[in-house]
């Protein structure tokens, strides 16, 4: 019937609308993102350092690779 054809069509369109909002999300999720070789720089309280210009020498940082994380000290700061 018409009726079950437009259901099916509306059914159709709608599962194609989540899974491309499910893989724009999985494109900006933190953890594909390091899977594309970036890091994360997290300070010493745990938050994301978005510029090199907040870090001093002798800071402590981890580096958050997608295998892991690794500590650093700061031993040259930007000029």
């Amino acid at each position: 019937t018409g009726v079950r054809a437009a259901s099916i069509k509306n059914m159709d369109q709608q599962v194609f609308r989540i899974a491309q909002a499910d893989k724009a999300l999985e494109a900006l999720s933190p953890l594909a993102v390091l899977s594309r070789g970036y890091t994360l720089v997290m300070d010493e309280r745990g938050h994301a350092v978005a510029a090199g210009s907040e870090l001093d020498k002798g800071d402590q940082v981890d580096l958050v690779f997608k295998d892991g994380q690794v500590g650093c000290e700061v031993v040259r700061p930007l000029a």
